[in-house]
């Protein structure tokens, strides 16, 4: 069975039922069958990473200044302690210099930034800030959730890089001693 479709006022286009015609183009192609792609299960990226000397950031940390302040509240969910740490490193004096094509030295932003963008150095930071929660919370606490900025401050004549780390964890009851049952291995 053969029908006619008016196109425009000259064209007529006719169908039939095993083929269509393109009115445009006159031809009565289709799109070929596709089959569906699994999606990749693991994408390969590859990206330029700085990684700062730990050895530094080690006497860096162990000569830093350390202030914390929080307390444990009752959350709807419980006990939570919520608090933030505060950490205070001098800036080197000799800043390294990257090879960016210009050799240019690192800004102290510059360098703060490149802590912060080092997993292994953030991880330090966190480690200081849980050691922190953990010895105000008095007791056992969950996993913390942490975010973290810096800057740079001047203080009579040296640069400071500050680390702030406003932190939350869920927390255990607290431990009664007179509960415990390994008192009496430990008092012997």
């Amino acid at each position: 069975m053969i029908n006619y479709l008016p196109c425009s006022d000259r064209i007529w286009t006719f169908w039939t039922a095993d083929e269509t015609i393109d009115p445009v183009t006159g031809s009565n192609e289709r799109p070929g069958l596709a089959k569906a792609k699994r999606g990749r299960m693991v994408r390969r990226r590859s990206r330029q990473g700085i990684r700062v000397q730990l050895g530094w950031l080690a006497s860096a940390l162990g000569t830093a200044d350390i202030v914390s302040e929080g307390c444990v509240m009752n959350d709807p969910d419980g006990l939570a302690y919520f608090g933030s740490t505060n950490i205070r490193c001098l800036l080197p004096h000799e800043l390294p210099v990257l090879s960016t094509g210009h050799r240019a030295p690192v800004t102290p932003e510059q360098w703060v930034a490149i802590v912060l963008s080092d997993p292994h150095a953030r991880l330090q930071l966190i480690r200081v800030a849980h050691r922190e929660l953990t010895s105000r919370a008095g007791a056992g606490t969950g996993p913390m959730q942490a975010e973290m900025e810096g800057h740079v401050e001047q203080v009579s004549g040296d640069q400071i890089m500050v680390f702030n780390i406003d932190a939350s964890a869920r927390v255990y009851a607290k431990c009664d001693p007179a509960l415990d049952t390994h008192a009496d291995v430990r008092g012997q």
